[in-house]
């Protein structure tokens, strides 16, 4: 008899239920975060602190940088939490919940010894966008809503101040062609000078 055989065959039996546990657990993973978020979003939007303390575990924390209290601030205990969240939603308006689909996807990690499923998000507020990081307790995916254990959120750019990456990027056609031409930096010192003083003025250059 081949045992080889019957080795890879069971090999292979092994590898394809561990995928299907694997796929499972990532749709089980996003489905617990879905539901997590979305219940938040609603809290939020109806600024009710206790359906915002059902979705925080009783030991739970949250570290805000700026997007939700205007200040770096580090809240413990899940009543506490719901309270100012609920207290800054009619100042702020946090809206527009989604997981982040530049992030890696809800997933199981490892976090301080503790197991939780790990989920990135971005929002927005009324004066900025931001993104946030969500631990729920996996031992809570029957429980609705699932709870989270800890939460991060940060204002990642102020509207109408955003960075100027990408395409808001400065193209530079005038001095990337003509060397002789205003560089970025005259540029900026005539556009200041124009907001401070409503002048305009003009440079010559004089050659011999």
């Amino acid at each position: 008899r081949d045992w080889s055989s019957d080795v890879c065959s069971s090999d292979l039996n092994v590898t394809r239920t561990t995928d299907m546990t694997l796929a499972i657990e990532e749709h089980t993973d996003l489905t617990v975060a879905t539901q997590w978020l979305e219940s938040f979003a609603d809290a939020l939007a109806s600024a009710d602190p206790t359906a915002l303390a059902a979705l925080f575990h009783a030991d739970s924390h949250w570290r805000d940088m700026v997007a939700f209290s205007g200040h770096i601030r580090t809240l413990s205990g899940g009543a506490v939490i719901a309270r100012h969240l609920a207290a800054g939603c009619a100042v702020h308006r946090p809206g527009a919940f989604a997981i982040d689909s530049q992030r890696s996807a809800p997933a199981r990690a490892v976090r301080a010894g503790y197991t939780v499923i790990e989920v990135f998000f971005r929002f927005e507020t009324r004066t900025a966008r931001g993104r946030g990081i969500v631990r729920l307790d996996p031992a809570c995916i029957g429980d609705t809503p699932p709870r989270a254990w800890t939460l991060f959120t940060e204002a990642d750019e102020f509207k109408g101040h955003e960075e100027a990456v990408g395409g808001r990027r400065p193209r530079g056609e005038v001095y990337s062609r003509d060397f002789s031409g205003p560089n970025w930096r005259s540029e900026e010192h005539t556009s200041e000078l124009q907001s401070r003083f409503g002048i305009s003025y003009a440079v010559f250059c004089l050659k011999k």
